[in-house]
């Protein structure tokens, strides 16, 4: 037994516990204005780095952009290229889209003009966002498909509980 902060702590069980596998991720440190994720978003598309995985956080004048891509390594270094502020961290791997159910997966497409998402949770918020990183519909789901009408063209990014999709119209 050892002692951490008063309370007992039995080593042998941490022993046990699996080594969580990690994953690279790119973190990028965006200013919240229009046209700041774009930039990002086509640096990598124009290099063939495929996305699977976005989220954002951030403040009314920041965001921290992190990335699962295929390809970490180049991806940070075209992004520092290009002068973002960019760096490679790690995160716990849980599974990829091969092992997970295809209950999990969330998916989008357009069909004459509108959006077709599934995979969704219904009773969690989902968002769509264009290129710019300006949410351009954000609701609960309702059921596992959803459909909206997108007036605009673009690059848009669906989110929802840490799954994202890439669609563009």
């Amino acid at each position: 037994m050892h002692t951490i902060d008063g309370d007992n702590i039995n080593t042998e069980n941490i022993k046990s516990f699996k080594k969580m596998p990690t994953i690279k991720q790119l973190s990028v440190f965006l200013e919240r204005r229009t046209g700041s994720l774009r930039g990002v978003m086509e640096t990598l598309t124009e290099a063939k780095i495929n996305i699977t995985t976005m989220n954002i956080d951030g403040t009314p004048e920041f965001n921290i952009v992190r990335l699962l891509v295929s390809d970490p390594e180049e991806g940070y270094s075209l992004l520092k290229k290009c002068g973002f502020n960019v760096c490679i961290t790690t995160t716990t791997h849980v599974c990829d889209s091969v092992e997970m159910p295809q209950s999990c997966l969330l998916n989008a497409k357009m069909l004459n003009g509108q959006l077709h998402v599934s995979g969704l949770t219904p009773g969690r918020v989902w968002s769509v966002f264009n290129m710019y990183g300006d949410v351009v519909f954000q609701s609960v789901a309702e059921s596992e498909n959803e459909t909206i009408t997108l007036k605009e063209k673009d690059l848009f990014v669906v989110q929802t509980d840490n799954r994202t999709a890439r669609v563009s119209y």
